[in-house]
């Protein structure tokens, strides 16, 4: 289980940088990790963001997350990721 992982995404106002989707995660009081969309269905490419760096955020529920990222989700933090928490950063 993933517990205490916290997924957000940029406000509507701020765009990523190069454009596609940009996801930010943050398990327990560990770093900050933002996950873009690269080339091709399913790649996505992380890395850690410093906390003044961080565009303002928007809470998400695995729900709202493509089925690609929620794998490497897994991946990155170990778990079977059936756990997220809601909360602000």
């Amino acid at each position: 289980m993933m517990r205490g992982l916290r997924i957000y995404t940029p406000a509507r106002d701020v765009s990523p940088r190069g454009g596609g989707s940009a996801f930010i995660s943050r398990r327990e009081d560990g770093p900050f990790y933002c996950w873009h969309d690269g080339a091709g269905p399913g790649r996505w490419y992380v890395s850690r963001v410093p906390r003044e760096a961080l565009p303002r955020l928007v809470p998400l529920s695995s729900a709202d997350l493509p089925s690609s990222l929620r794998a490497r989700l897994r991946e990155h933090y170990g778990g079977d990721g059936s756990y997220f928490s809601l909360s602000r950063p």
